[in-house]
């Protein structure tokens, strides 16, 4: 679990660093990309506080050829506050079904 906005950038500074630390293929036709989708976004809102779940996706294509692959899927549940007129992230918890330690008990 990482909480917090500090924690949170961190966390996606060690990937971005993983994922730079990775050797090179042949040269590639295209650069390696990793794109998250989201979907299916259900969201209710009461007052100053929202919850929200959605389904998430995410494809690469670090691959030598760099045809793309279904890299990870699963959702999240989400919990949202309105603060000074602007809605932020006051918890979210995301469910990876690719790692058994993510993934959503059954």
């Amino acid at each position: 679990t990482v909480t917090g906005r500090a924690a949170i950038v961190a966390e996606m500074q060690q990937a971005r660093a993983a994922d730079l630390q990775r050797k090179p293929t042949e040269p590639p036709n295209r650069p390696r990309r990793r794109r998250h989708f989201s979907t299916n976004l259900d969201l209710n809102v009461a007052g100053e506080v929202a919850t929200g779940r959605s389904y998430w996706f995410e494809f690469n294509n670090d691959t030598p050829d760099r045809k793309p692959y279904l890299g990870a899927y699963g959702h999240s549940e989400d919990e949202y506050r309105r603060v000074d007129g602007r809605w932020l992230f006051a918890r979210r918890q995301i469910f990876n079904e690719q790692r058994a330690e993510m993934a959503a008990k059954e």
